[in-house]
């Protein structure tokens, strides 16, 4: 990663900023609420995630996916808050509680 600290930014023709965007295998991302421009190594950016995904003390894999469950909490609370508590319409509940 090279972080280029925005007292020490070059202006780089039009270009040249527009071949560093096409290039798919660099990321270049404001940061320091935009203050600061930094490129990534698009491979270093994935092994960086994955560093992060393995560290159990941060991320935990699920034993079960919960979509399902979550899926039905959703529309129990759709219909017995918002619907019954005349919040929301029929045409609304009907597409709030889909199927994802």
């Amino acid at each position: 990663m090279v972080k280029i600290p925005s007292q020490r930014i070059i202006l780089i023709p039009l270009n040249a900023r527009q071949a560093l965007k096409r290039d798919t295998n660099i990321s270049l991302k404001k940061v320091d609420k935009g203050t600061t421009t930094v490129a990534l190594n698009i491979e270093d950016k994935i092994k960086e995630g994955q560093t992060q995904l393995d560290n159990r003390e941060n991320y935990r894999p699920l034993v079960n996916p919960m979509v399902e469950e979550t899926n039905l909490r959703v529309q129990q609370l759709i219909i017995s808050e918002l619907y019954l508590g005349n919040l929301i319409d029929e045409m609304t509940k009907t597409w709030l509680c889909q199927t994802p």
